[in-house]
């Protein structure tokens, strides 16, 4: 026994080292995309500007060097005239007499070859950080490019703030997180008191309230951001929408682990006449509609009509065991649903042509967090806590379930309630 306190407090331990370094990984990872995310925003806006400057500019009768007053607009928006030959025309922040060569910058070498350019570097003329966008224009017979710059540190301010606002917003997920791996050492050694029973539901309470607003704060930012993908790249919509994939699989998993903790209290079994056909034929349809393009075929044989039971409890049971013989089967594979009388008791059998489970891996499987196939459990977004929940449901039926399953050809539950 203090063998096995050990192994679960250093296995407890190391989940919350897991937690920190994935949650700082995050963190780091989302602050280079929201930089990317608005150098996109930002570059798109000064294109824009730019934009309607080239076309303004045929309704336009001034000087050359008098053109970049034309375009000044409000505070923090330098605007430059650069000619054929590099030599600045106008500047609106400094006398562009004074000013060097611009032929060689790169926004202004980019515009002049490919109509754009934009660069991030530091200005050589006011010694700050500055964004860059240009563009080719023709005035007067002449080509030229208008360049439009901000200050780096404007831009900088923004990406700041809303990298605080998401790195808040994840700090208590991982003190949430770290107290509830906290909590289950504490349970482990004193499930049997009733004082450690009254921290953990107050515990799972507090996470089920606190857990929902950080999870869906990120994924607002996410969809925020998704709103804007036609004005970014491909990859960077591409790892939003995997981001906002693993914001849905952390929400499955707290999903199951308040279910588990639910199932753990003592409470009040609510029976009720329950028709089985609709209730199986519901959950069926609710699962499919999860896996729309797999081509597995459901086989029901029901000689039960109606059952006596706790329609969440049962939910528990059958829409878990129906969910994973949908996630662990193949295109083709089929899934046979059964139940019948025997004595006083009611029999409900899911049958499946899947994967299986291979015989080490069977006196675990109702372990909370225990995989058989770790890679595809990740895959399919499973959390290791369905057949757990599974257990505990039925336990508090009152009944017992029993499994028969060989690897790589399929597994049969039975449930004797």
């Amino acid at each position: 026994m203090k063998s096995s306190n050990i192994k679960y407090k250093a296995l407890a331990t190391w989940q919350t080292l897991v937690l920190m370094v994935a949650i700082i990984t995050t963190a780091l990872i989302g602050k280079y995309y929201i930089n990317i995310f608005f150098h996109e925003q930002a570059k798109s806006q000064l294109y824009n500007f730019l934009d309607y400057a080239k076309q303004s500019i045929t309704r336009i009768d001034l000087p050359a060097n008098k053109l970049c007053e034309e375009f000044k607009v409000g505070p923090n928006n330098r605007i430059t005239l650069i000619s054929q030959s590099g030599n600045v025309l106008c500047d609106t922040e400094k006398d562009h007499s004074k000013m060097e060569n611009h032929k060689d910058r790169p926004e202004v070498r980019d515009a002049f070859k490919s109509d754009k350019g934009s660069s991030v570097r530091q200005s050589s003329t006011l010694d700050i950080p500055m964004f860059y966008g240009a563009v080719k224009i023709n005035y007067l017979n002449k080509v030229y490019v208008l360049r439009k710059a901000i200050p780096f540190s404007f831009l900088s301010k923004t990406i700041n703030t809303i990298y605080k606002s998401v790195f808040l917003l994840l700090i208590p997920v991982f003190v949430i997180l770290s107290l509830l791996s906290l909590w289950s050492i504490v349970l482990y050694e004193n499930k049997q008191t009733s004082a450690i029973r009254k921290i953990k539901e107050d515990l799972v309470s507090n996470i089920s309230h606190e857990m929902r607003t950080p999870l869906t704060s990120i994924k607002g930012f996410i969809q925020m951001a998704m709103l804007s993908k036609d004005k970014v790249s491909s990859e960077l919509a591409s790892h939003l929408i995997r981001i906002e994939k693993n914001v849905d699989r952390l929400s499955v998993l707290f999903t199951d682990i308040l279910s588990l903790s639910s199932l753990e209290k003592d409470r009040e079994i609510l029976r009720q006449t329950i028709d089985l056909e609709e209730f199986i034929d519901s959950t069926i349809s609710d699962i499919k509609a999860k896996y729309p393009n797999q081509d597995i075929k459901v086989n029901t044989n029901l000689n039960i009509s109606f059952v006596e039971s706790d329609p969440i409890l049962l939910q528990h049971v059958l829409g878990n065991l129906i969910d994973n013989a949908f996630k662990y089967s193949k295109e083709g594979d089929i899934i046979s649903i059964s139940s019948k009388t025997t004595g006083l008791n009611n029999v409900i059998e899911i049958k499946d042509t899947g994967i299986g489970i291979g015989p080490k891996d069977l006196e675990h499987i109702f372990e909370r967090f225990y995989r058989v196939d770790h890679s595809r459990s990740r895959e399919l977004g499973g959390t290791g806590l369905g057949l757990s929940i599974v257990k505990h449901a039925v336990d508090q039926l009152g009944g017992k379930i029993q499994v028969v399953s060989t690897e790589n050809h399929g597994s049969t539950f039975t449930v004797t309630l």
